[in-house]
């Protein structure tokens, strides 16, 4: 529009919303030079901690820091009180969000010794609510034991998937986060019915605090996209590759817009997901540039660990996550040259760029940046001719979809399936794996990375140096684990069928299953279980295996 349109534009949203100053009404991020007064501690984890997540950290051997304390409330109450508005505070990056007008926050910031930095992230543009009208949810679809892809065969054939399916590896036990920008109708599209039916969606928030927000079940579409492609069950039409995995689904995005608070946003997604006891976190968001240009990163910041959902991305691998991420769609970008944006640069996440069907580069595919001392991407998966769920309706509809947004959530379908299998494995683990066993693992590149997974060779790999699934007897996880939660009880594979006994603290047997000569696992459902101590005994192999379980409320 012409100057004098923008300069009356201005003037009348300067009537219209004179409480917000578009010029001063601002999101600065706060970073506090340490914790003290913190009412916690690291010898209590569950305090500030989920069950599940601070066994996953035992499991691994991942200690639990002072970075993992909540934010002092004492240094946020003295915020507080001194008039300033805040939001969520970050524990990683001990970090947390004021709004306001720039210069009464620079003012009053100014009074605190204990603010070591502030980070100006945003200039909020106000905005109503949105929202959609609620549609009746239709009736459960089945699962079968060996579903029909339809049109999405060639995106999970390509990655093996469908050999994982029948080797009955569908993700159970496994809890995948995913980072988006909304996950429109998921509550009540078809594709989801199965999730639903056993209550699979584990936690569902909407982390977005500075615009006002409904359910992120009536935002963007573009994380039901991605879901689809993981835990999506719409056989004829496509499958995802871990459809019986649980999912927590955070709304870290604003679609709307472009603005940096949203790599802090994207930390508290990671937050929450490390807090739920997440295994696998996927993202399939990418910053390099922002409405605000003055605010856009550099190829320089892209270096795996200046900008702040790199940080997050990072420490949500150190914290014992698997962090899939996508490598971004500035493929054609010549202003960008090409390459990946942030937090695909993160050197601990698993970054998957895209290819075609036939196994050639998707132009799109953003590129990794030679003079980086590791390879990025990590691995390609396919991107273009994509089939996953269309939120035009709750009745099934679906759509063809592009980019690297969908290459990553289909490898996170194929990791979360062999997660089943391979619960042992350590999380940095799974990065050397793909590694090892991609189709370009022999010449790696930062276009291909180290190119195509795939399920046949991964389990080999795997196999050969973590057994059958397990390094012990019998294991039992997560364990303490929350009543009514369920485990992935994991065992040695033998020639012969074993049994499989839970017994009381009265020594009574509650329980028995016959385990088939080969399986390597199965799937405990507690609700039917009281609270207390059991013990689990597996005999009939080569050895009896024992394992103490507990659970809590």
């Amino acid at each position: 529009m012409d100057s004098a349109t923008v300069r009356y534009f201005i003037a009348l949203c300067g009537l219209l919303f004179p409480s917000y100053g578009w010029a001063q009404q601002t999101t600065t991020v706060v970073f506090l030079k340490d914790k003290a007064g913190t009412a916690f501690t690291t010898t209590q984890p569950e305090a500030f901690l989920s069950l599940r997540s601070v066994a996953r950290r035992a499991k691994f051997g991942i200690a639990i820091t002072e970075r993992d304390l909540p934010v002092s409330a004492t240094y946020l109450s003295a915020l507080k009180a001194a008039g300033l508005k805040i939001g969520k505070a970050s524990r990683w990056l001990n970090a947390v969000p004021v709004f306001g007008d720039t210069a009464i926050v620079n003012s009053t910031l100014a009074s605190f010794d204990f603010v070591k930095e502030k980070r100006l992230l945003t200039r909020l543009f106000p905005e109503k609510a949105q929202g959609r009208g609620r549609l009746p949810a239709s009736g459960i679809a089945s699962v079968v034991s060996e579903p029909d892809y339809g049109l999405g065969a060639k995106q999970v054939s390509m990655l093996g998937i469908d050999k994982m399916h029948a080797a009955g590896l569908t993700g159970k036990g496994v809890l995948v986060a995913v980072l988006d920008g909304g996950f429109q109708r998921v509550d009540v599209h078809t594709a989801f019915e199965q999730t639903r039916s056993r209550e699979g969606f584990k936690q569902v928030k909407n982390l977005i605090e500075d615009v006002p927000r409904a359910s992120p079940y009536d935002m963007d579409a573009h994380g039901g996209y991605v879901l689809s492609c993981i835990g999506g069950y719409y056989p004829g039409k496509f499958v995802g590759g871990a459809y019986d995995a649980d999912f927590a689904l955070y709304a870290t995005e604003d679609v709307p817009r472009e603005r940096p608070i949203e790599t802090f946003y994207w930390v508290l997604g990671a937050e929450q997901a490390d807090s739920i006891g997440a295994d696998i976190l996927n993202s399939s968001l990418g910053y390099n540039f922002f409405d605000n240009r003055s605010q856009d990163f550099t190829l320089a910041q892209i270096d795996g660990q200046t900008t702040l959902c790199t940080q997050g991305a990072n420490m949500a691998a150190e914290a014992g996550i698997v962090v899939v991420v996508s490598a971004g769609n500035e493929g054609r970008n010549v202003i960008w040259s090409g390459k990946i944006t942030a937090p695909g640069d993160a050197l601990k996440a698993i970054t998957v760029g895209a290819v075609q069907p036939d196994s050639l580069l998707a132009g799109f595919s953003g590129k990794g940046i030679g003079a980086r001392p590791y390879i990025k991407p990590d691995a390609v998966a396919q991107g273009t001719a994509v089939w996953g769920y269309s939120p035009v309706d709750r009745l099934g509809t679906v759509g063809g979809l592009a980019g690297t947004s969908f290459s990553s959530p289909l490898l996170t379908g194929l990791l979360a399936g062999m997660m089943q299998r391979y619960p042992q494995v350590p999380p940095s683990a799974w990065q050397n794996a793909l590694h090892a066993t991609g189709s370009r693992s022999a010449s790696p590149d930062t276009v291909f990375g180290y190119g195509i997974p795939n399920y046949t060779r991964l389990n080999t790999y795997l196999a050969a140096r973590y057994g059958q699934g397990t390094t012990s007897v019998l294991s039992v996880y997560p364990n303490p684990a929350i009543q009514g939660q369920d485990l992935q009880l994991t065992f040695l594979a033998t020639g012969r069928a074993q049994q499989l006994e839970i017994i009381n603290m009265l020594g009574q047997k509650i329980a028995s299953q016959t385990i088939d000569a080969g399986q390597t696992f199965i799937i405990l459902q507690t609700k039917w279980m009281a609270t207390g101590q059991y013990l689990v005994r597996l005999s009939g192999g080569e050895k009896t295996g024992r394992s103490k379980l507990l659970l809590v409320r």
